[in-house]
């Protein structure tokens, strides 16, 4: 699994929304020992089951992720989605293991060659626990449910304030703070209105913020998931926002959807291939 090329060569292999399920972590392992020359493994959030309770995602990590770290041996990289406990993600930063375990966030982190931001927030959700959900444009205005809830990093729920969202920063201004020395995005959200964010109610469910955000800085990718059915409905799991690759590889609990990423040592794209769908003809 581990790369021995030169490091200004880039192998990378990307999935998201995992969900806690043991047969497509299992799967994972199996792709990554079937390719060679692997650099790290990047997740795009909503690795651990939705759950209202908070232990099951750490019990988890510990019974399940921790040993699937250890046996791929590669660095990894993420970011959390909005099924993801805080509490969770603060676990995964502290285990103790010899690979890079590494969560991603607006300023850039270098890894080897490369520049790589990270950026976890979603635009509104029928979901109740709003710890990663913002609203999308500075203009909007949103109000929480009722039911609606914010867990601490300890992983005690509190109730949300009814100024909670108009309070906190949109991802329209938070975006704005993506480091544009980065290269690769990881953003749980997909960009609004293209292959990428359609529903099954035939709905665009993405981030208009992000969209802009793409057009205006130009990353060479922007990974995305969320959006489970998106690639399916679409018919690609890629879309172009001008020179900028955006990926949803999508999510099926038959088998796990994954993408293979190459670069070269100028950052120019020498591969998308996806696990079910095949190459994607840059």
């Amino acid at each position: 699994m581990k790369s021995n090329r030169n490091e200004t060569h880039m192998k990378l292999i990307y999935a998201s929304d995992l969900h806690g399920d043991d047969h497509l972590y299992n799967e994972l392992i199996t792709i990554l020992d079937q390719e060679k020359d692997v650099d790290a493994l990047l997740l795009g959030g909503d690795l651990f089951a939705h759950t209202r309770i908070v232990t099951d995602q750490l019990q988890f990590i510990d019974n399940c992720f921790l040993q699937f770290a250890k046996e791929i041996k590669l660095d990894i990289l993420f970011i959390p989605g909005n099924n993801d406990w805080p509490a969770s993600i603060m676990k995964m930063e502290q285990l103790a293991l010899p690979n890079i375990i590494q969560q991603l966030h607006l300023k850039s982190y270098r890894y080897k060659n490369m520049n790589l931001s990270g950026y976890p927030m979603v635009p509104h959700t029928p979901f109740h626990r709003k710890d990663y959900e913002a609203r999308d444009l500075e203009s909007d205005a949103i109000q929480p449910q009722e039911g609606d809830y914010l867990s601490s990093a300890s992983g005690t729920i509190k109730p949300i304030p009814p100024n909670y969202f108009l309070k906190k920063p949109s991802i329209e201004e938070q975006v704005r703070n993506i480091d544009p020395k980065s290269r690769i995005w990881l953003c749980h959200t997909p960009p609004y209105g293209g292959k990428l964010d359609i529903s099954w109610e035939q709905n665009h469910l993405g981030s208009k913020a992000l969209t802009n955000q793409i057009w205006k800085q130009q990353p060479i990718l922007s990974l995305h998931g969320h959006i489970h059915e998106a690639p399916m409905l679409s018919g690609s799991w890629v879309d172009k926002i001008g020179e900028s690759y955006c990926i949803n590889p999508g999510r099926n609990v038959k088998q796990l959807y994954a993408a293979i990423i190459e670069l070269d040592e100028n950052e120019i794209l020498h591969t998308l291939r996806h696990t079910v769908f095949g190459n994607f003809k840059l």
